[in-house]
């Protein structure tokens, strides 16, 4: 299936000959001290370690329009969608929720999201942000505002509501 992060990766991976590696996790963790001791489990740590490693890292982002995967998957419900917007999130990078201006926001979910730090991005050699869509415009934007994108590749969509935003 097209959500199937694992074999969407396998699949990457075959065809470029790289590897992948599967972080046995949730993206947020019931609890802060449960993401805590997450965190801390040598395989987790293994895998965080060998992404900040990488030569190419190929990345996507959500939003929080009613087209949202997170939402529609249920791993982020409509009270927490809410409160995300309420914080001024426009949408995720790597499961944390970004404001306009790229900078994460004040919320719960951003203190249980197990990935790497957005900021870990900064060390991998490339950087590649794939997305696409109008309504994905303001978090594309907020991820470019963040400096750790070497390429990009969007629509013809998100281009040009990514240059209406300029105006």
């Amino acid at each position: 299936s097209a959500n199937n992060t694992v074999e969407i990766a396998s699949s990457l991976a075959t065809l470029f000959g790289g590897s992948y590696y599967y972080l046995a996790a949730p993206l947020f963790a019931p609890s802060e001290p449960y993401r805590s001791m997450i965190l801390e489990e040598a395989s987790v740590q293994d895998v965080l370690g060998k992404a900040r490693q990488a030569d190419l890292a190929l990345l996507t982002v959500g939003d929080l329009s009613d087209r949202s995967l997170m939402l529609e998957l249920g791993l982020v419900n409509s009270e927490d969608a809410r409160s995300l917007r309420a914080a001024g999130a426009v949408g995720d990078l790597l499961g944390r929720w970004l404001d306009r201006d790229g900078i994460e926001v004040n919320h719960p979910l951003n203190r249980r999201a197990i990935s790497l730090d957005p900021d870990d991005l900064r060390q991998i050699k490339k950087v590649v942000l794939v997305s696409g869509g109008p309504y994905k415009a303001e978090i594309i934007r907020a991820v470019l505002l963040r400096n750790v994108v070497h390429e990009l590749v969007i629509d013809e969509s998100a281009a040009l509501e990514l240059l209406a935003q300029e105006h």
